[in-house]
């Protein structure tokens, strides 16, 4: 099951959404289809809508068995140990832009983080999780592919064990691309791989350990579309985003991109050097500090 619900949309959106979904009210719509056909729908309604917004919910195999997506909305989408929320803006707070945002109360502020640091504290004698990095074509899960599945396993914050390969893809990668990533398209001729194999190793590497990783919607987004392309199971293993536990606990920070954590942990990105899984032994060192920050 498939709901769209739009906002200030064009009148020929509402018509041309009908084709495939029954509008059970105004402006809220209702249909069954593929992935493939969901996606590529939401990329038309996003292209269509013009500066209205719209809200999909669609069926998923997760632990809440649904996911969302937003488009032109201030209500933002996070992650929590695996389960996704929608942030509502505080609008008192949103005028004041020398001030740093923190949209939850006191109250709620506690309660998650009492709810993180006990995770943590349970397993603290011995905790072992992974840590996992995506590079892409694109941003776009239904039209771009992945080219890279990087992770590593830590235990007692020590790396023991790392997974690295290639994705083959079609698709010409660009010069800024090649610049940031350091993978080339003679790279991908050469050594990458088949991506269901890859895929099927990758998930086996993880197994149902903790996943820990900056910006894990976008990861999952691409791992998600990639398993449904190949009828494989969605990995369901509680999910750590680290924008989303700095920003509960490092209120000081106006913005928490991974530069800026890395500056602010002042961690030394030259010690990595095994470059194509440098990014998730990065990830493993923030989470670490933050985890010391919030024990």
């Amino acid at each position: 099951m498939i709901v769209i619900i739009l906002y200030n949309c064009p009148q020929t959106l509402r018509g041309d959404l009908t084709k495939w979904m029954f509008e059970v009210s105004t402006n809220v719509f209702v249909g069954r289809m593929s992935s493939r056909v969901r996606d590529e729908l939401w990329e038309r309604v996003k292209y269509e809508c013009k500066t209205g917004g719209a809200t999909m919910v669609y069926g998923m195999n997760n632990e809440q068995h649904f996911d969302f997506r937003i488009h032109n909305s201030e209500w933002e989408p996070v992650e929590f140990d695996g389960l996704k929320f929608m942030l509502r803006p505080n609008s008192d707070n949103r005028s004041e832009s020398n001030v740093v945002v923190n949209y939850h109360s006191k109250a709620s502020r506690f309660q998650i983080a009492k709810h993180f640091s006990n995770s943590i504290s349970k397993s603290s004698v011995s905790e072992i999780y992974a840590t996992i990095h995506i590079e892409t074509t694109g941003l776009s899960s239904s039209d771009d592919d992945i080219i890279s599945l990087n992770a590593v396993i830590v235990e007692d914050g020590m790396v023991k064990n790392t997974f690295s390969e290639l994705l083959y893809t079609n698709i010409i990668l660009s010069s800024k691309l090649i610049e940031s990533t350091g993978i080339t398209n003679e790279d991908l001729m050469k050594n990458g791989k088949n991506p269901k194999n890859v895929l099927i190793e990758f998930i086996n590497f993880i197994g149902d350990r903790k996943i820990v990783s900056y910006n894990s919607c976008f990861d999952f987004d691409f791992i998600s579309s990639l398993c449904n392309k190949f009828d494989l199971k969605i990995p369901e293993n509680c999910r750590i985003d680290l924008i989303q536990i700095s920003k509960e606990h490092l209120y000081n920070m106006k913005s928490h991109t991974l530069t800026n954590l890395i500056n602010y942990f002042e961690i030394d990105v030259s010690l990595n050097s095994d470059k194509s899984t440098s990014d998730c032994h990065i990830i493993a060192k923030i989470y670490e500090k933050l985890k010391m920050i919030i024990n």
